[in-house]
């Protein structure tokens, strides 16, 4: 029995020694894992990690959203910044790329001027790629300040500026006009900055000898400077002759005419700014002072019969298709015709009017005389041209000069809704012709308990599917 327990205990020492040895094994195994494992994790300690994404402004109710540009975005470690970049323009893009570590924290943080910042946290380093993406949606909370400007060229030559044309700022969502600047020598046109709260948008339109064209804008969630560039217009040079009559030799005098005189002319000097000016007053023997025009250098004698026959003459031959002519009368009208007095109490009638006008160019006539309307209609019917438009004061009666009047304080671009709330009128944005003849009817009409209403003039117009500016 001594002996068979002998033999039993010599056996259990043998498997404690085998299963000594096999954890042996395994911790040597378990070892190298272990090792394995830390050469592998600082081999990816540090990697270069390029982050990506797009930067979107969000505004409104419901939210509207749209790419920002010029956001910044930075790269914090730990919580300081070791890293920045800015969104671009069109889609609010960005990428950063930096050397990070496994072992560190980092965040991406988007801020844009007037909206709610944000931060994101990213990954240092990955085994299994060198790059991440992260967007953003930025609440906007601010104002929107943005400056529009540009250039204006004809299409005569490449490049060739346009000067003087005249550049409407416009609120699309209401019509109203905001600012009206001149173009320079260059061509050049720059609008004083706009703020909204939100994105808007906004009409930008060019005006110069007849030509009218718009273009459409928006101040977007990044504001800054709008250009907006306007080229192959087909604008060309701008004339008006002015014969405006306050004292006669023979005739009664028309004193009032004098105010008219001015406004015509500061409408043509200064809210038009036409290349040419040519000013005839009254007759030879009667002050010429009292006339803007006399003061200005473009007066050029009194409107006798031969004076405004050679210049009328002379710009049907200088005068080509582009070219823009006004030409306007105030004076007296001969019952029944219409004959047009001048400052010598001469009169000028339709033949003689109708060969010295260039028909070739666009022509703009207004009549501020008695009977002008019956003249139009009997007689200059015969002869209208597809690029000119007559307007009369008065129609077949005397006129009390109240037409011309109000057809100036719209043209002039003043508001007339002072006269006791009665009219909306328009927002200082230029009038086609056609326009400011319905609505100086339209002010006659809503006036007649105040005023005696003025007369109701006459249009003929050579176009009638496209509306007249000067």
């Amino acid at each position: 029995m001594n002996h068979k327990y002998r033999r039993g205990s010599g056996n259990k020492l043998g498997l404690i020694k085998q299963r000594k040895n096999i954890v042996k094994i395994i911790l040597i195994i378990f070892s190298i894992l272990i090792s394995f494992t830390f050469i592998q994790q600082n081999s990816f300690a540090t990697t270069e990690m390029t982050y990506f994404g797009t930067v979107m402004g969000m505004y409104g109710d419901p939210p509207t959203s749209e790419p920002l540009t010029d956001a910044l975005i930075e790269l914090l470690e730990d919580g300081s910044v070791v890293g920045h970049t800015h969104s671009t323009s069109p889609d609010g893009e960005f990428s950063i790329t930096y050397e990070t570590s496994r072992f560190k924290l980092y965040s991406i943080r988007a801020s844009r001027a007037n909206f709610y910042w944000k931060s994101k946290p990213v990954p240092g380093s990955s085994r299994w790629g060198s790059s991440f993406e992260v967007n953003f949606e930025l609440e906007f909370f601010g104002s929107i300040q943005t400056t529009f400007k540009g250039h204006v060229y004809d299409n005569s030559n490449p490049n060739e500026p346009i000067e003087n044309a005249r550049v409407y700022l416009i609120r699309t969502w209401t019509g109203e006009v905001l600012q009206k600047v001149f173009t320079d020598s260059t061509g050049y046109y720059e609008f004083e900055a706009v703020t909204n709260a939100v994105p808007r948008d906004y009409d930008i339109a060019i005006h110069k000898s007849g030509i009218k064209e718009i273009k459409h804008t928006s101040t977007g969630l990044s504001g800054g400077n709008n250009v907006v560039d306007f080229t192959d217009l087909n604008a060309g040079k701008s004339v008006a002759v002015i014969a405006v009559i306050a004292y006669f030799e023979d005739a009664d005098d028309l004193p009032s005419n004098i105010d008219r005189a001015n406004e015509w002319y500061s409408f043509f000097k200064y809210s038009m700014r036409y290349d040419e000016i040519y000013f005839y007053g009254n007759y030879e023997n009667y002050l010429q002072e009292e006339y803007l025009a006399y003061a200005e250098g473009d007066y050029q004698g009194p409107a006798t019969f031969i004076n405004l026959m050679i210049k009328l003459d002379e710009l049907g031959s200088n005068l080509v298709e582009n070219d823009m002519l006004s030409v306007i009368f105030g004076s007296h009208g001969i019952d029944p015709s219409g004959y047009i007095v001048c400052a010598d109490d001469k009169s000028i009638n339709d033949l003689e009017l109708k060969n010295t006008l260039p028909l070739q160019c666009q022509t703009f006539v207004y009549f501020g005389t008695c009977f002008s309307g019956y003249w139009l209609e009997y007689y200059v019917d015969d002869y209208i041209d597809s690029n000119t438009l007559y307007i009369s004061s008065g129609n077949y009666v005397l006129s009390d000069g109240l037409f011309t009047v109000w057809f100036l304080k719209l043209l002039l671009l003043e508001e007339v809704n002072y006269y006791y709330g009665t009219y909306e009128g328009y927002y200082g944005y230029d009038h086609s012709m056609e326009e400011a003849f319905e609505d100086t009817h339209e002010i006659g009409d809503l006036l007649r308990n105040f005023f005696k209403p003025p007369e109701r003039g006459m249009i003929l117009d050579g176009d009638l599917e496209n509306s007249f500016y000067l």
